[in-house]
């Protein structure tokens, strides 16, 4: 089994991207789910000047052999404002300082997930086009609105056709491992 390193692009306790992005590990079959938390990667905001004076931080060197270790990803973002968080961007600049495209043309299953009826589009949209470009091979992708609930499963158990949309997309992303 290859590992799929799952993640979502927020710092709130209570995200329901993370949420959602740990509910999708738990469908993989044929392959082992690693689920990190961005927020244990502690890093200061993104500086010319931390990087010239301290170097790039341990945390981020930790985290880019995390990623280099990965033999895909799921990636969920929330949208603030029409962007993703600037918590997750500032991972995006770190990282791109160690490697551009230290996504490596690995697989990658995008997850957007908002309570507005858009899913997340714009930030949907920005990830699209930028993950490309640090490396990434987005197999699938899947805008995720109006959700409310307090449980991944609750929310899937109520929008049948959802879930058959996340099954089948996970289906779709196992089978670019082969």
């Amino acid at each position: 089994m290859k590992k799929v390193v799952v993640f979502s692009g927020s710092n709130s306790s209570k995200s329901i991207n993370s949420q959602v992005a740990s509910y999708t590990a738990c469908l993989l079959q044929n392959n082992a789910p690693s689920i990190i938390d961005l927020r244990d990667f502690e890093l200061p905001i993104y500086s010319i000047d931390i990087e010239e004076n301290e170097g790039i931080p341990q945390k981020a060197q930790e985290l880019y052999t995390v990623f280099q270790d990965a033999a895909g990803f799921i990636i969920a973002s929330p949208e603030h404002n029409g962007n993703m968080p600037a918590f997750f961007k500032n991972y995006i600049d770190w990282l791109s300082r160690i490697q551009i495209k230290f996504f490596e043309k690995k697989p990658i299953f995008l997850l957007t997930v908002s309570p507005g009826p858009n899913g997340g589009g714009s930030v949907h949209d920005n990830l699209l086009k930028l993950i490309p470009f640090l490396g990434g091979n987005i197999v699938v992708s899947m805008k995720i609105g109006n959700y409310t609930e307090t449980a991944a499963a609750d929310y899937f158990t109520k929008h049948t056709s959802l879930f058959s949309e996340l099954a089948a997309n996970i289906i779709t992303f196992e089978k670019s491992f082969l």
